[in-house]
């Protein structure tokens, strides 16, 4: 599924993709169903639940809910987690830094999507023309636009903008959770999951470190890595 927000996609991959939609739907209208007969303190029936001047969501409308909601809060923060914990280790100076200071946590974790932002890429539509740097795009046109490029952007973040640095005073300025309207809407979710498990993992393991070859995703967009060996000390 997520390989669907890839820039590009062959015909198999495609019809990959389709097959593992078809069945998730699936999937979650099962579980919508037994949800609907056994409600609980939970999510999915506040979902079922929530009402607007007596508009409610139906079925369709439960799935897609639900598998965005499944999709974009797991995959993301696996990559968040993943890559932040492989950039420490190849950045040591800098995970020691965070070990000396552990307030430095929740400002770690914002350098840490801007450095290797978990989702690299997003897609807009021109509602109309625009002009950037002598370039003009048509109202009406598809833009893909690069947040990963944008920060590592020197002109905005300074010569170092590609170096890992813990207490980068501006790190919270990253674009990696969108901006505006499109803002991300579990971003206080991922920044409390990261810097618990960040936090905890660093402080908890001083002798943490790579042990083996990282295989990476393969994907453009919601790039990180596959398998991140580590070993424990």
């Amino acid at each position: 599924m997520v390989r669907s927000l890839e820039p590009v996609n062959d015909p198999d991959m495609a019809a990959a993709i389709t097959a593992a939609d078809a069945e998730l739907t699936q999937i979650a209208a099962e579980m919508i169903a037994w949800k609907r007969a056994n409600p609980a303190g939970d999510l999915l029936t506040a979902l079922i639940n929530a009402e607007d001047d007596g508009d409610v969501l139906d079925d369709d409308e439960l799935i897609a809910q639900t598998l965005l909601l499944y999709i974009a809060g797991h995959e993301t923060t696996v990559n968040l987690i993943a890559g932040g914990t492989l950039a420490l280790l190849r950045h040591p100076a800098q995970l020691a830094l965070l070990r000396e200071d552990p307030a430095l946590i929740g400002n770690a974790v914002e350098e840490l999507l801007r450095y290797d932002s978990p989702v690299q890429a997003t897609r807009r539509i021109t509602l109309e023309q625009v002009s950037l740097s002598g370039v003009t795009i048509p109202a009406g046109s598809f833009v893909l636009a690069s947040l990963g490029s944008a920060n590592r952007d020197e002109s905005y973040w300074g010569p170092d903008a590609a170096e890992l640095r813990v207490d980068r005073e501006n790190a919270r300025q990253h674009v990696s959770f969108g901006a505006g309207p499109h803002h991300c809407l579990g971003a206080s979710l991922a920044r409390m999951e990261a810097s618990i498990a960040l936090g905890r993992l660093t402080a908890r393991f001083p002798g943490l470190a790579l042990d083996g070859e990282v295989t990476w995703n393969g994907r453009i967009n919601l790039r990180g890595p596959a398998r991140l060996p580590v070993a424990l000390r």
